[in-house]
């Protein structure tokens, strides 16, 4: 069951159909009509169904509103940080608020909704205190190879400090931590040389479509 749910790794399943999904299906009115219909479902799925279709079904539709906001975010970019300010801490509050209620579609949309808003507002106004390139910005942007690449060599590093024999689990940590960032880092930059490994590893945009 754990092989054809994901079992911890669930999200990295429902991300693949997800991306299949928009690949294949990616004119406006298609993706609009599959996030409307995946919120409908989501939300009269009885709660002993499987996890991986409930997740799915769940997170399409922010997947698919992320990928519609991307072919629109040029056009509704603002320069005045001081609107970034106001929408962040506008949706914040909102978010805390609703955070209370128990119905069903504030807690699985509404409420999630504004707090997406609030953290990418607060992600903008960020960068453009520092008015320049954050290497944030840089994880942020292949946070998914990042992550993919650091599944291959988290446990040899996990052994490699164990080897080393720190007797700190502080020390422990920062070398498991330090060397999976950089030898995910040359990883990233090997996978980006070659035609294959950047069409399996995402970097390879699918021509066909203009949304993703």
């Amino acid at each position: 069951i754990s092989v054809l749910t994901g079992g911890y790794y669930w999200f990295l399943y429902g991300l693949m159909v997800m991306m299949i999904i928009c690949r294949f299906l990616g004119t406006k009115q298609r993706l609009i009509m599959i996030a409307l219909g995946s919120m409908f479902i989501s939300i009269i799925l009885p709660e002993n169904s499987p996890i991986i279709v409930q997740k799915i079904f769940h997170y399409l539709f922010f997947f698919i509103s992320g990928v519609l906001m991307k072919s629109v975010y040029n056009s509704v970019s603002i320069n005045n940080w001081k609107f970034y300010l106001i929408v962040s801490l506008f949706s914040f509050v909102i978010y805390v608020t609703l955070g209370n209620y128990q119905y069903i579609i504030v807690k699985l949309y509404i409420a999630p909704i504004f707090g997406c808003i609030a953290f990418w507002s607060i992600s903008i106004l960020i960068r453009k205190c520092f008015k320049r390139e954050l290497i944030l910005s840089y994880f942020g942007k292949y946070s998914l190879q990042f992550y993919l690449n650091h599944l291959l060599i988290v446990l040899p590093c996990y052994y490699l400090a164990k080897y080393i024999g720190f007797h700190s689990s502080f020390a422990s940590w920062l070398v498991i931590v330090c060397a999976t960032i950089f030898i995910s880092f040359v990883m990233f930059k090997l996978e980006k040389q070659y035609y294959i490994s950047r069409l399996i590893c995402g970097f390879q945009s699918y021509k066909a479509n203009k949304l993703y």
